[in-house]
């Protein structure tokens, strides 16, 4: 499965934690590519890395709803 797949069934099952992940990984950091295999999410999935992960997508996230303000 390709991320793009994963990307927008998150995004029409509504899980908006993972699509925000997604994007941030794809768009903002440029780490991933919508046609990367599924498996290259695990590094950012783990355990380890969570709390240093929440903090960057909540910065993005607040980022993302400043740009759609101005």
């Amino acid at each position: 499965m390709k991320i793009k797949e994963l990307y927008y069934e998150s995004f029409v099952e509504d899980y908006p934690s993972l699509t925000l992940l997604i994007d941030y990984l794809v768009n903002e950091r440029k780490l991933l590519t919508l046609l990367d295999d599924v498996n290259n999410l695990q590094p950012y999935l783990q355990d380890h890395v969570k709390s240093k992960m929440n903090a960057r997508l909540i910065a993005y996230k607040e980022y993302l709803n400043c740009k759609k303000e101005a």
